[in-house]
């Protein structure tokens, strides 16, 4: 156990500020969601972006949020910033995690109310806080655990205490790049333009975008994305252009009406986006969207092709995945330190699969 390292990070919990109780179910119905999601992921969408240098991140997003609440849950806000100055200007003070704020994302889906227009006022912003510290506080008690340990026990104790949460949160925890998934893409578009089976299908995708090249479609796909990353201020916002046809590639991640709540986040990574208005769309987190990227792209195809969506995905795991992207990803990998020799372009005629 010499060589393990356990941090103590300092989380802030709903009782660590207030005394009282708040139903959460009905707090959540008095918010306005369109607003409360687009505060929620702005701030999540803060967290993804943020710089690692910025050791303040934290303390200065707490300050902020107070200074938009009123009555009761500011007083008391201030009374603890007040109270713990040293524990909340802390680096390893923190307010926004991702779990607890796709928990609270979720939340907002099911209970609060979609029928209104309004923005939040002062009195949503406190709520909002209180409700973060509660999800907050349910992650704190799923790692307490860890947070715990003594350093004393043996290794065997010390993985069943850890492994539980950091398995489960591994995926959460880790930044998703967005160039993996945009070069399957290219790569698949690459395969086609070599392939005769396939040629024709790629030549019916583009004549339905009215486009002369696949690299036209490539950049209409990560342009919006890559705006989102590179603006100037930052926001999970984005108005896309184009035909009804493009835009079905997003308004097929729409999460509109059909979210539940779910530990794993089934539904968000399912359908990362949301709706605000015609083509106006709030990524909820950019990083399920990342996720969907290769995958969103094949309904596409496939809808503009007239080639099943099923019968796609099984041909292009036979034909292009084992035979061309694996390979090519090899290829590119190591060719840089010394010559790269295929055996055989069929991997079920060499002695070993790629797999």
């Amino acid at each position: 156990m010499e060589k393990v390292k356990l941090e103590r990070q300092l989380i802030l919990s709903y009782h660590s500020v207030y005394e009282d109780h708040i139903d959460l179910e009905l707090s959540l119905r008095g918010l306005p969601q369109k607003a409360a999601l687009e505060f929620i992921s702005y701030l999540l969408h803060l967290f993804n972006v943020r710089k690692k240098s910025d050791r303040m991140f934290q303390s200065n997003n707490l300050m902020r949020w107070m200074m938009n609440m009123s009555g009761h849950s500011q007083q008391r806000l201030v009374e603890f910033v007040t109270t713990n100055s040293e524990t909340v200007f802390d680096p390893k003070f923190k307010l926004l995690e991702r779990r607890p704020c796709l928990d609270m994302i979720q939340h907002l889906l099911v209970h609060a109310d979609c029928d209104t227009s309004r923005e939040l006022d002062k009195n949503d912003y406190g709520v909002l806080f209180r409700l973060l510290l509660i999800f907050n506080s349910k992650a704190i008690g799923d790692e307490q655990d860890i947070f715990d340990w003594d350093d004393t026990g043996t290794f065997q104790q010390f993985a069943d205490a850890i492994l539980k949460v950091q398995i489960r949160n591994i995926e959460n925890e880790r930044f998703k790049n967005y160039v993996l998934q945009f070069l399957k893409v290219y790569y698949f578009f690459i395969f086609c333009e070599t392939s005769p089976n396939y040629a024709i299908y790629l030549k019916k995708f583009l004549d339905e975008l009215s486009l002369r090249s696949y690299k036209s479609y490539l950049w209409m796909l990560l342009s919006p994305y890559l705006n989102l990353l590179i603006s100037e201020d930052p926001t999970p916002k984005m108005h896309m252009e184009g035909d009804e046809q493009f835009l079905s590639f997003y308004n097929r991640l729409v999460i509109n009406d059909k979210t539940q709540i779910d530990k794993d986040y089934k539904f968000l990574r399912s359908f990362p986006l949301y709706l605000l208005e015609d083509n106006m769309f709030l990524f909820l987190d950019f990083r399920f969207f990342v996720d969907k990227f290769y995958n969103g792209f094949l309904f596409d195809f496939s809808a503009r092709t007239g080639l099943p969506f099923g019968q796609l995905k099984k041909t292009i795991g036979n034909d292009f995945s084992e035979r061309v992207l694996f390979y090519t990803v090899m290829q590119n990998c190591f060719e840089g330190y010394g010559e790269v020799k295929k055996q055989n372009d069929v991997p079920g005629q060499v002695h070993r699969n790629p797999d």
